[in-house]
């Protein structure tokens, strides 16, 4: 073999391993893990002297998968599974919300990773492709390949491990799985227009006097940082002025993310049982049957497409849809919503509004008018992410104007908590902290309604849809969670409350 030979050789090993080399690092502490990237670098060996074309295909497709699993892994601790949940939040992100979420994430970790990989490709460039084998030993070649490949199902079925899940793979498996999601979010938009009645329960004994329940959703909002809540800053000024007048209670998040939380919250389904989301209708069709006028009504990212996502197919259950941001690029102040609210009022007509905000959502300092900040020059992130708490106060507020004459039930809550330090922040980490799932859960009632009482115990927000029917009359039974069980990341990813305080 000549020198040249030799040192091409070389190149070809220090490529690949360097390629497979972040996937090796970043899996899980295990034998099989490992024992699988390195099956597959030896594949991938084998595949450069067979065909140089394949090869240097999956290399850009190993470097992308190394770049963003890298990324993952620095700033929220991923391992390289799951690839699929986070496919799925990207393809629900718009534009501005992505570039605020790089702006915000990128470290000088990711420019290692990027100068990392890109050192791989200028190896790859000058690769010397005098590297020739003769069709006979292209043929051991291949056999070999085929014995590594049989090798790796042999220890995918031996550990019992998917590892088309895992990266580098993971990201074709996870792109179709993405697609079928979209497809499973049309079947349940004619599941419930199938199920759903044309004639409306009458049964006036069961229902309770309400004209108007408003539901507020909050978007990432950490009842740490409200007043109401105890926090040492006047975040919430209204909310405390009105604090006798409502039930404040001790709640958690089902879930850290806006897709996996709300689905819990406005059906049925537990974090046991997620996937029967696709065949269960929201708490928005319940009413609507017992007469409701149905509104959903969002400053959140909308589209009028049936495959748009789980919050899209909740929202479609309503006779009346808003979504103040269509352009999929832009977002607003969550003011916006107001004279649509205002205007879609019919007075002492039995109507059901969801109202859901863009709330504390990353960037904190884009959430509020300069104007209506608590501190008009925040120091830092966690002064930021207090001016958002104070502005939803202020919407509140607004709200509680619109509705004041009505026989009123207002409900606020929010999808999941923060993470926010003054420095930092976030939500959805893969190993999850308490401040993600610490929400608000606030009623008022304008009448006197004995079933809504002050719940000492920790309430799980997955038993929502169960409360507000039941405070409603639309379910005499109460089956109130104080489950610690929450889902993070994905439905697959079970953790108990009870873990790691941020710091």
């Amino acid at each position: 073999m000549g020198v040249n030979l030799k040192i091409n050789m070389f190149k070809v090993l220090i490529k690949t391993i360097g390629l497979m080399l972040p996937f090796f690092i970043l899996f899980e502490n295990s034998k099989g893990d490992r024992a699988f990237i390195l099956l597959l670098t030896v594949l991938l060996v084998l595949i450069y002297f067979i065909n140089k074309t394949l090869f240097s295909f999956l290399a850009i497709y190993i470097s992308i998968s190394g770049i963003l699993i890298s990324h993952i892994f620095f700033k929220w601790g991923l391992t390289p599974y799951y690839f699929d949940s986070i496919l799925e939040i990207i393809s629900l992100t718009n534009l501005e919300e992505s570039l605020q979420y790089f702006q915000y994430t990128l470290s000088i970790n990711d420019l290692f990773i990027f100068l990392y990989y890109s050192f791989l490709v200028f190896l790859g460039i000058h690769l010397n492709k005098t590297i020739v084998f003769k069709l006979k030993k292209k043929i051991i070649l291949f056999f070999l390949s085929l014995t590594i490949i049989f090798s790796m199902i042999l220890l995918a079925q031996h550990t019992r491990h998917n590892y088309l899940k895992s990266l580098p793979l993971g990201l074709i498996t996870s792109v179709f799985k993405v697609l079928n999601s979209e497809n499973l979010n049309v079947e349940r938009n004619l599941f419930i227009k199938k199920n759903r009645r044309n004639d409306q329960i009458k049964n006036e004994k069961l229902l309770l006097n309400y004209d108007k329940v408003v539901v507020v959703l909050g978007e990432s909002v950490n009842k740490k940082f409200m007043s109401i809540y105890n926090n040492r800053v006047m975040t919430t000024p209204f909310l405390s002025k009105i604090k006798d007048s409502i039930i404040i209670m001790n709640s958690i998040s089902p879930a850290s993310q806006t897709h996996l939380s709300i689905p819990i919250m406005y059906t049925d389904i537990t974090y046991q049982n997620f996937n029967s989301f696709y065949k269960s209708n929201s708490f928005i069709t319940d009413f609507r049957n017992f007469g409701y006028q149905t509104f959903w009504i969002s400053n959140q990212d909308g589209i009028n497409d049936d495959t748009y996502g789980k919050i899209n197919s909740i929202a479609r259950e309503s006779d009346n849809i808003y979504f103040a941001n269509m352009s999929n690029s832009t977002s607003f102040f969550d003011e916006i919503l107001l004279e649509k609210i205002q205007e879609s009022v019919i007075p002492q007509k039995k109507q059901l509004f969801n109202i859901h905000l863009m709330g504390s959502h990353y960037n904190y300092k884009q959430r509020y008018p300069r104007e209506k900040a608590l501190h008009k020059r925040p120091n830092n992130l966690t002064q930021e992410y207090e001016n958002s708490i104070f502005y939803t106060d202020s919407i509140l507020k607004q709200i509680f104007k619109i509705f004041k004459s009505e026989k009123l039930l207002i409900v606020y809550t929010s999808d999941h908590g923060e993470v926010v330090s003054e420095i930092d922040g976030g939500h959805g980490f893969y190993q999850p902290y308490k401040d993600e799932f610490e929400v608000p859960l606030v009623f008022f009632s304008s009448i006197k309604n004995d079933r809504i009482f002050k719940q000492k115990k920790l309430i799980n927000n997955e038993s929502f849809y169960n409360l507000i029917k039941y405070i409603c009359g639309l379910d005499d039974n109460l089956n109130l969670s104080n489950s610690k069980k929450v889902i993070s990341f994905d439905p697959s990813n079970i953790n108990d409350f009870c873990f790691t305080e941020y710091k």
